[in-house]
């Protein structure tokens, strides 16, 4: 597991340096998983687009606890090709907790400024996310996670709505300070098609 958390953070480092082609979009994450109140975790999230294109990105990421069921998270990242930078913050409360059999069900609210080429836009997200913490006995767990992100883009004088359904987990091992992260997110209306993931750290 060290290996494969080297090898992300040195993939998305020269990500953030240059090299690539089309558009790619932040994703997801650990977003859903929660901190506890005041403490605090790192990432970074390599992401490939397969769609107008194709593309590749990567992401920094820090989340924060704000409350029991409410934490926040920083983005900053780099595409390449037309694709430069994008910065964003997000927002996410539990209205339901993850407890017993019961699944967690919250809501997200995300705003994300990306800089192409010849254009910036910004993008303003909302949506449901569902995600349960499945533990073998061991110390071992896997928190799968499913959110329906959706709302206006603004791009200089007009806009468009998109939406993407995005599927992924979690997996965390006995006294360990990492959790590694697979996502899929699928277009559902003017949006990217984007496979990501990467390693997040605890202190």
């Amino acid at each position: 597991m060290n290996v494969l958390f080297l090898g992300c953070a040195v993939f998305g480092l020269f990500l953030m340096a240059g090299g690539g082609v089309e558009r790619a979009e932040a994703g997801i994450f650990t977003l859903t998983h929660y901190q506890e109140v005041g403490a605090y975790s790192l990432g970074v999230e390599p992401e490939f687009t397969l769609t107008n294109g194709g593309g590749a990105a990567a992401n920094l990421k820090y989340q924060y606890g704000l409350a029991s069921l409410a934490n926040m998270q920083l983005t900053l990242g780099s595409g390449v090709g037309r694709s430069h930078f994008r910065l964003g913050t997000a927002f996410t409360y539990d209205i339901i907790p993850d407890i017993e059999d019961q699944p967690g069900l919250g809501l997200l609210v995300t705003g994300t400024y990306y800089r192409y080429n010849y254009f910036g836009q910004f993008e303003v997200v909302g949506g449901p996310f569902a995600h349960k913490v499945f533990r073998n006995g061991k110390g071992n767990e896997v928190e799968p996670f499913v959110a329906i992100p959706l709302g206006p883009v603004f791009r200089a004088s007009d806009y468009h709505w998109q939406a993407q359904v995005a599927l992924g987990a979690m997996f965390r091992e006995e006294k360990s300070k990492l959790t590694y992260v697979v996502e899929g997110d699928m277009n559902l209306n003017q949006a990217e098609t984007v496979i990501s993931g990467g390693v997040s750290y605890t202190p």
